[in-house]
């Protein structure tokens, strides 16, 4: 009996202490809620995040994903314009050009930007004294599709000269435009929608642009619409890194490069001197004819007649009249003396 005693005592306390700790714990989840719901939270409710430049963006550049980011800012912190986090997506303004300079982690103003989508973008896009020219291209001249709004290209032109020149001059390439910013992709001038993972994924002839705009000066454009006509032109693609702006009249310097500037057995071949015309042997004098007899008998070798191929037509001479004298009415050849 004292054992179920004991038992029913020990069976109590633990109750007791089950319903202690259960009380302990509902109060402790009112503190709680009564502590997300107090005042106290209000400063943090009172901060929001804007879009803003993560370096330092010169105006006209094309946005790209490292270059905005979320910022935490106050109520106060937040100009008219400002783009906050829950109104806008960042993805909304991948490919967006700068109408002007902001500083790094400046907010981004929703009016000093210009989306791909916008009817202004191409004009936006262009920089002070720059012109847009769209050119029509194929797999190889677009590096097989691989030119994204953006990139640096050089112009490269080939031309075939034909057999009218000499054969180590007939082929010439040279680099006729440098350093030329690629604005437009066919119909699309945003980067993030052009990358390359997407065109892997629409197959291997979809993603081959037909049109390239390229952004150069007047007299570039010039340049290119000449260089299409004389040949076949290339865009080789430059480094984003350390691809500074080349001057025009630097671009000189670099030299056409020839056929035979290529091909050794083309230099050795315009090089080597023609082949020698084929001559005949001279031909040995005629041998002299032997001499006439006369008609008094001994022999006539005051004269000798030349060879018949080389006797010469004299004709007749002329009667009195006007009328050519007959071999008939010629003279009587006077005899020599003996």
């Amino acid at each position: 009996m004292l054992f179920r005693k004991l038992l029913i005592v020990l069976g109590a306390v633990f109750v007791i202490a089950g319903v202690g700790l259960c009380i302990a714990w509902v109060g402790q989840l009112r503190n709680r809620e009564i502590e997300v719901a107090s005042p106290a939270a209000a400063p943090a409710a009172s901060e929001q995040a804007i879009l803003s430049a993560t370096r330092a963006i010169p105006a006209g550049e094309l946005l790209r994903s490292d270059d905005i980011g979320w910022k935490n800012v106050g109520a106060a912190g937040v100009q008219a314009g400002n783009l906050l986090r829950g109104q806008v997506a960042e993805t909304e303004f991948f490919g967006a050009i700068t109408r002007r300079d902001f500083a790094a982690g400046e907010g981004l103003i929703a009016s000093d930007l210009v989306k791909p989508n916008d009817r202004r973008f191409l004009a936006a896009v262009l920089k002070p004294g720059r012109r847009a020219l769209s050119v029509s291209v194929d797999a190889a001249q677009s590096a097989a599709g691989l030119v994204l709004p953006g990139d640096y290209v050089d112009v490269i032109l080939t031309q075939d000269f034909g057999d009218k020149i000499d054969i180590g001059r007939r082929t010439v390439s040279e680099t006729v435009l440098w350093n030329v910013r690629v604005i437009a992709v066919d119909q699309s001038l945003d980067a993030q929608t052009s990358t390359v993972a997407e065109h892997t994924a629409l197959g291997a002839e979809s993603h081959i642009p037909k049109t390239v705009t390229l952004e150069m000066f007047e007299r570039q454009a010039e340049t290119l619409l000449v260089a299409a006509q004389l040949g076949k032109f290339q865009l080789a693609v430059r480094p984003l890194v350390g691809s500074g702006d080349v001057k025009i009249e630097d671009q000189h310097i670099a030299k056409p490069l020839w056929a035979s500037d290529v091909s050794p057995a083309l230099k050795r071949f315009a090089a080597a001197p023609p082949p020698l015309a084929r001559t005949e042997p001279p031909q040995p004098p005629p041998a002299p004819l032997p001499c006439e007899k006369s008609a008094a008998g001994p022999l006539e070798c005051s004269v000798r007649r030349p060879p018949p191929a080389l006797s010469r037509y004299h004709p007749p001479a002329a009667a009195p009249g006007g009328i050519p004298q007959s071999p008939s009415e010629a003279p009587p050849r006077e005899a020599h003396n003996e």
